[in-house]
């Protein structure tokens, strides 16, 4: 089975900078394989230019696989 697992709670940490932190650890499944987003990880949501979110928000259905993303984004590059 692939796809998120558990719930998805964030808590603001900047509400003016649009910053959010999690409350709880972000899981996804592939197959055998976990992929934790821990506890604090920080993030805006979807990086979304400023001019489209009229159209897409930051915060949507696709903000977990965002989440991830920048999570995973920063691992490689760090």
């Amino acid at each position: 089975m692939t796809g998120f697992v558990g719930p998805f709670v964030v808590a603001a940490v900047s509400e003016r900078a649009g910053i959010w932190a999690l409350s709880e650890p972000l899981v996804y499944r592939s197959g055998a394989d976990l992929i934790e987003v821990p506890v604090g990880f920080k993030t805006d949501g979807a990086s979304i230019p400023w001019f489209l979110t009229w159209l897409w928000p930051r915060w949507g259905w696709y903000v977990r696989p965002a989440i991830l993303h920048d999570y995973l984004s920063r691992r490689v590059n760090t």
